[in-house]
């Protein structure tokens, strides 16, 4: 991660950690919440909703919000303070297009509300690894349960 976009998610990891709810410095100014929130005519716990952000128009354009909000996603929690999704309220075009995009984040309503929202998954990246390196050590052959698997779709044993 560039040093830019480890500041702006340091500050607000940092921010969110002292109960802060928004930021607004040289880089950038976001306001947030993790509260419920429907998505899809369903009520979800724990969504991080980002009310507002604008970033400093010399650091525009460069990649520091989709490396912050990758980040956010692969950590899963702000401040101490974990989440099942995470949404942006009334983006702007580009910022709608680089979601979709870069983050993968679906698209609700882009000409009235403007959402944006992504699942994050509830295993951490690594989990994977980590079960098939204990697997090795102890020799087991022992299936990995499918709900752990982040990049394989099937649940059949893998083929030594």
């Amino acid at each position: 991660m560039r040093q830019i976009a480890r500041y702006m998610f340091d500050a607000l990891d940092a921010e969110a950690f002292r109960g802060v709810r928004g930021i607004q410095d040289g880089a950038w100014h976001v306001n947030w919440s993790v509260r419920s929130y429907r998505i899809n005519d369903k009520v979800e716990d724990n969504v991080l909703v980002i009310h507002a952000i604008e970033i400093a128009e010399q650091y525009r354009r460069q990649g520091y919000l989709t490396e912050v909000f990758q980040a956010i996603i692969d950590q899963g929690e702000i401040g101490q303070q974990k989440f099942n999704f995470i949404l942006f309220e009334n983006c702007g075009e580009h910022l709608l297009e680089c979601l979709r995009t870069k983050l993968m984040f679906s698209i609700t309503d882009p000409t009235w509300r403007r959402l944006a929202h992504r699942e994050i998954a509830p295993f951490l990246p690594f989990a994977n690894r980590d079960i098939e390196a204990q697997q090795k050590r102890s020799g087991s052959q022992a299936r990995i349960p499918s709900e752990t698997l982040m990049d394989r779709v099937s649940d059949e044993p893998r083929e030594s």
